[in-house]
């Protein structure tokens, strides 16, 4: 073979080389769209490696669902006990099975669900447990809405630590059963509708508004133990 033909023999395999590391590259950047753009995901204690859709549309932990959802999107959460913390800063609908059956337990880490400086969010049928007491009783709570608005937490069961909004607006908590310190606690937030909740009460009051709290409306919830504070 002369150097003139193994040279082009030479550049035909450079060639195919690069087509295939092309390619290679492509795959794996479509494999990591389809991640990143999966609107409906699931998560299941039972799901793992062996389940199809593993790290794309199914999930072990609800943060990692959370995590790979699309903006908009659905989390669906199975029954079972998830033993974790979990912060949203997206658009999502976080859904759990039933408020009975599934229950985010923060293990006295912290909140349960954080919902940081975002909008449009949907928590339902969900026990909120475990969450850590700090130095006020509202410091670590089970649901903690800090610069967002649209969220909406309903059927919902929320124990031990309430929920908080700090410079939250125009947000909806409806038809939950609180059994908690500090059920319902509002600073500096604004035209938020708190609705339809069974609230008892294990602190001076059940529904605490401070700091311009301002157009917030409080209707047709039963409070057992305290009152409406507008502190």
């Amino acid at each position: 073979m002369s150097i003139i033909q193994l040279r082009r023999v030479t550049n035909r395999i450079s060639a195919s080389a690069v087509i295939a590391i092309g390619c290679l590259a492509l795959g794996l950047a479509l494999h990591i769209g389809v991640r990143a753009a999966s609107c409906e995901v699931w998560v299941s204690p039972n799901y793992d490696e062996s389940t199809p859709g593993w790290g794309i549309t199914r999930f072990s932990t609800i943060q990692d669902g959370v995590d790979a959802v699309s903006s908009g999107g659905t989390v669906n959460v199975g029954a079972a006990t998830y033993y974790e913390t979990v912060v949203i800063e997206k658009s999502l609908s976080l859904e759990g099975e039933d408020a009975e059956t599934v229950v985010l337990d923060a293990d006295n880490l912290g909140s349960c669900i954080r919902v940081n400086n975002t909008s449009d969010v949907t928590v339902s049928g969900m026990a909120l447990t475990g969450s850590r007491l700090g130095m006020e009783e509202y410091d670590y709570p089970a649901a903690w809405l800090h610069g967002s608005s649209s969220v909406t937490i309903a059927d919902s069961i929320i124990f031990g630590v309430g929920i908080l909004l700090t410079d939250s607006h125009n947000n909806t908590i409806i038809n939950s059963l609180i059994d908690a310190h500090a059920p319902i606690m509002l600073h500096g937030s604004r035209d938020n509708r708190i609705e339809g909740n069974q609230i008892q009460v294990r602190h001076p009051q059940g529904v605490g508004l401070y700091h311009g709290s301002n157009g917030n409306v409080v209707s047709r919830n039963t409070i057992i133990g305290s009152d409406l504070d507008p502190g």
